[in-house]
């Protein structure tokens, strides 16, 4: 029986690759999860809006250049969106060292939807670097989400597992029936960030009145919610409708694919 000889190098390039190919699978989980909704007949006046369809073609080297010039162009939480979208695209493209850099920038965002989506991949870039501890931070980052979907999901990555959902990667939360929400009275909101001064959450919800009346949903509400921790934070909402896939659509429209879908009232 002849004997195969590795060396540390061999090992960890053996380790690298393998991390490569576990992060893959639970990135093709965690996009729909984190950046559902991007249609045919969403806005694509923006860069980040190109950078987004790109992305969904597949074509994860124009999403990322793309991605970097709005990040370039822009200022505060669009500038972190575009890096979130960047980093996904270059861990994607299997350039770990690139997507952390960006993924922590956004995970530093003061939206603390969009940080705790950065965070939740940010830890499975790490841990595909084999950096454990690491990601264990950025997991337990991302458990404290005002997002309840995205606290479960962090807490499954936390264990190890890639909680991939049943109906495969094209799964997102706006594809769910709506027939329970609906019978139990639970209504739907369009999440467009959530942060820890009131202030700025107001700020936030006038910047974005314009666009929000443009596609015939009214004025963004803010309105206090509890993070996973107990932290009182301020959130950014707008509009209110029967299910999921009503919420969805209406966020295709707005063009932020990025934004979370929240149930509001209700059992």
């Amino acid at each position: 029986m002849s004997k195969v000889a590795v060396d540390g190098r061999g090992m960890q390039a053996i380790g690298r690759s393998t991390g490569r190919a576990w992060l893959a699978i639970v990135l093709a989980a965690l996009t729909p999860f984190v950046t559902t909704g991007c249609s045919s007949s969403a806005p694509k006046s923006s860069g980040l809006d190109q950078a987004t369809s790109a992305y969904w073609r597949g074509d994860f080297e124009q999403a990322r250049t793309l991605a970097e010039t709005a990040e370039r162009q822009s200022t505060g939480v669009k500038r972190e969106e575009a890096a979130y979208l960047a980093g996904l695209a270059s861990a994607r493209m299997g350039d770990l060292d690139a997507a952390e850099a960006n993924l922590r920038e956004a995970a530093d965002s003061s939206d603390r939807d969009l940080a705790s989506r950065a965070s939740v991949s940010l830890g499975s870039v790490a841990r595909a670097q084999g950096e454990d501890a690491k990601a264990a931070a950025a997991y337990r980052q991302a458990a404290v989400s005002p997002d309840r979907s995205i606290r479960s999901r962090a807490t499954t990555l936390a264990g190890g597992g890639a909680d991939l959902p049943s109906s495969g990667p094209s799964a997102s939360p706006s594809s769910i029936s709506s027939t329970s929400s609906t019978s139990s009275g639970t209504r739907f909101t369009i999440q467009a960030g959530a942060f820890g001064g009131e202030s700025t959450a107001r700020d936030r919800a006038r910047e974005l009145a314009p666009l929000a009346r443009q596609a015939g949903l009214g004025a963004p509400q803010v309105r206090p919610i509890r993070a996973g921790d107990g932290r009182a934070l301020w959130a950014v909402q707008i509009g209110e409708f029967p299910n999921r896939v009503a919420a969805g659509s209406a966020r295709d429209r707005l063009g932020h694919p990025t934004w979370a879908i929240e149930s509001v009232g209700g059992s």
